[in-house]
């Protein structure tokens, strides 16, 4: 059951997009890395993940948050070198 997946760590798959990929109601999700790939956007799905205490998104080619990550209070650790993130 992905509800119950609390670390996820999908690195370096040339990843384009999570859309429809993450657990909709993914709320014991606590860490995600996915470092290396090629990630232009945060799905929407990510404004479910209250959980979420890490974030590891070096090394993609995303250029925006789009307030995704308002409600990820309880976020403690946010990596985003190596981005196209533009104000």
């Amino acid at each position: 059951d992905l509800n119950q997946l609390e670390w996820l760590f999908i690195n370096s798959n040339e990843l384009t997009s999570l859309d429809g990929e993450l657990p909709v109601s993914g709320h014991n999700l606590k860490m995600l890395y996915a470092v290396d790939n090629a990630l232009t956007h945060l799905p929407t799905e990510f404004r479910y993940l209250h959980r979420l205490e890490t974030l590891f998104l070096q090394h993609n080619k995303i250029r925006s948050l789009d307030g995704t990550l308002q409600k990820a209070r309880r976020l403690k650790f946010l990596e985003l070198s190596y981005n196209n993130l533009q104000e």
